[in-house]
């Protein structure tokens, strides 16, 4: 048997392909009339969600366009086509659902997460998102602390056409994660700082991003001038290393 099943109708039973060759033609114009109404039905509730998902992005937009009036910034930025090529999301509107809504703008090249005093903290569903946007090439992550769900920064890690990353009191809570930045190879700016975990020994991860031509990076420790091994990133035009301790 034939089963045409859909939310709204429940369950249709129709006979196999081999009785409906012996079908009365009447009854296979009603199970062709039967399965005709299925796809519009189905058809239409797709049509619904995408309007569902549009307003809700709308409403998104609007809400990021005044986001940051206090400090001069512009939650959305456009190009001279009017498309968005820079979005800012702080805490407040820093969910799940939302980071969804703004992957459907694959324009996107920058994006900034901000955290706060929230327990709406991001976890990999959240980022997971970010990987249909393929043109991001630039990544701001501020005032996370190491309050990350475990596997968010590794998925940071794997957006792979990043160019420029910088995470601002924002790491790992375990410093082996650290590790995963080897699989950036293309960035070309990093910046890390605010930190609680990075050391020289986590920062010689970063001599496998070889197309590194600015770097500032806040290590966790007392000074030392043992930071020859930056020398092997033979692009680099800016440097910076300041050390960090209590």
């Amino acid at each position: 048997m034939l089963q045409l099943t859909h939310p709204s109708l429940g369950r249709i039973i129709a006979t196999n392909t081999n009785e409906s060759r012996s079908m009365n033609p009447r009854l296979r114009k009603v199970w062709a009339l039967i399965a005709v109404l299925c796809s519009f039905v189905a058809n239409f509730d797709t049509a619904r969600a995408s309007d569902t998902t549009n307003a809700e992005l709308k409403m998104l937009l609007r809400s990021l366009q005044g986001e940051y009036p206090s400090i001069n910034y512009k939650g959305l930025t456009r190009d001279a086509t009017g498309r968005i090529i820079e979005a800012r999301i702080g805490y407040t509107n820093l969910t799940d659902s939302n980071l969804f809504l703004l992957s459907k703008i694959n324009s996107i090249q920058s994006l900034w997460m901000r955290g706060g005093p929230s327990k709406k903290y991001i976890s990999t569903e959240d980022l997971s998102s970010l990987h249909k946007l393929t043109n991001l090439i630039e990544l701001h992550a501020g005032c996370f602390l190491a309050y990350w769900k475990p596997g968010v920064f590794e998925q940071i890690c794997e957006l792979r056409g990043l160019k420029k990353l910088n995470l601002y009191y924002s790491f790992p809570a375990a410093a082996e994660n650290y590790a995963r930045l080897a699989q950036l190879t293309n960035l070309e700016e990093l910046r890390i700082t605010g930190t609680t975990n990075f050391t020289l020994r986590e920062a010689h991860v970063l001599t496998n991003l070889t197309r590194l031509k600015n770097l500032s990076v806040q290590l966790n420790g007392l000074p030392s001038t043992d930071t020859n091994f930056f020398g092997t990133l033979h692009h680099l035009t800016n440097l910076q290393v300041t050390f960090y301790s209590r």
